[in-house]
């Protein structure tokens, strides 16, 4: 049994003695390999990529031409569309009244009380014939309560004050106070821990 033993011991050694060669041939090739890519970081030598050529900035031919601008009515989820089929953005109540105020400024002076709560109707009836969508249309059924019509105030909802001689226009949220000489002025309405605000003033001729 020890004779065995000691065979196999020496045939093992032989074995390992005999594949030192091969061991020896790889190595010297992975050296060879290492020493090739540490020459060629040396030299600098890249890999070549196929990059597109360099355009300069005042060629026009290399411009892209942009889409044409489509005036379709676009969807939106769980939003009202904004854009109608003219193209145009649609105006909700809140743009339409700044839009109002500004129209106001630009007009003529009122003289007197009557033409100045003319002016203030007359002026509000001409903005929403311009900005406010129609009944029919799909901003107003869809949300009613912001892009529904303006209507200008009326003759039960204007009265005199005997106490202060001025003239009250009640309307939605705000409230116009109207003098003898055609000047008035529009306040928001105090709701709460709101105060009132004057938000335009315009004076008389």
């Amino acid at each position: 049994m020890k004779k065995t033993k000691i065979k196999s011991k020496t045939y093992k050694k032989n074995s390992r003695i005999s594949e030192l060669p091969s061991i020896k041939v790889e190595a010297a090739k992975f050296s060879k390999r290492i020493e090739k890519k540490i020459d060629s970081q040396k030299h600098g030598s890249k890999i070549e990529r196929n990059l597109p050529p360099l355009v300069s900035l005042d060629d026009t031919s290399v411009v892209k031409k942009k889409p044409p601008f489509t005036t379709s009515m676009k969807k939106r989820s769980n939003s009202v569309a904004t854009i109608n089929v003219s193209g145009l953005y649609q105006l909700d109540k809140r743009q339409r009244f700044e839009i109002y105020k500004r129209r106001l400024k630009t007009k003529p002076a009122a003289k007197n009380t009557d033409e100045a709560v003319q002016l203030i109707n007359n002026t509000l009836v001409e903005i929403e014939e311009q900005y406010a969508p129609k009944k029919d249309s799909k901003f107003c059924t869809i949300n009613s309560k912001k892009y529904g019509r303006m209507h200008p105030i009326p003759e039960d909802r204007i009265k005199f004050n005997l106490d202060t001689g001025i003239t009250e226009m009640l309307a939605v949220g705000i409230i116009i106070y109207v003098y003898g000489n055609g000047s008035f002025e529009i306040w928001t309405v105090s709701r709460g821990n709101f105060i009132p605000r004057k938000i335009l003033t315009k004076s008389g001729a």
